[in-house]
């Protein structure tokens, strides 16, 4: 009897070293994934800071005719009063990766045409926002820049003021 027992303890102990083997490697191997993500993860506000630096270099307002916009979700449409639709920001994804946009359309829903207005001090890449259309300005506000594994969240205080009619964007709020 006292064999078995010693054979059932040993046996026992080998299986609670073998659990606690198999517990330290799955630690170990998430812990070598997390720093492998770490290493390849790029910083958000870097990201951002790049946008803004291409965005400063544009140094005139541009309305060109274009093609319709690249599929794309999250993004805002806003009615003006002449009937056209501004379209602004949203993102694309494919499966591997998530691009948001800051490009701004003019649709003339009469003649079926889009227009892309490119300006300085346009606002940055974003979606899930919120714009619309008063006296001949549109408000663009919130929203998120989202990449694969990291995002970053606009402050709702922060509104993006686009004149239409001087085509100039003003930032109020911003930081």
């Amino acid at each position: 009897m006292a064999k078995k027992d010693k054979k059932a303890a040993a046996a026992k102990k080998d299986e609670k070293k073998a659990r606690q083997e198999l517990k330290q490697q799955k630690i170990n191997k998430k812990k070598a994934s997390k720093e492998a993500k770490d290493a390849g993860e790029e910083d958000i506000e870097a990201i951002l800071q790049e946008f803004m630096k291409k965005d400063a270099a544009k140094v005139a307002i541009a309305v060109v005719p274009s093609l319709q916009p690249s599929p794309r979700a999250n993004f805002s449409l806003s009615s003006m009063v002449n009937g056209d639709l501004l379209m602004f920001g949203g993102e694309y994804f494919d499966g591997e990766c998530n691009v948001c946009y800051n490009e701004l359309y003019r649709w003339n829903l009469e003649a079926n045409e889009w227009k892309l207005i490119s300006s300085p001090n346009t606002p940055p890449p974003r979606c899930s926002h919120q714009s619309v259309v008063y006296r001949d300005h549109l408000y663009v506000f919130g929203g998120e820049f989202a990449t694969a594994d990291q995002f970053y969240h606009y402050r709702v205080r922060h509104i993006h003021n686009h004149d239409l009619s001087t085509r100039t964007i003003t930032c109020s709020s911003c930081e």
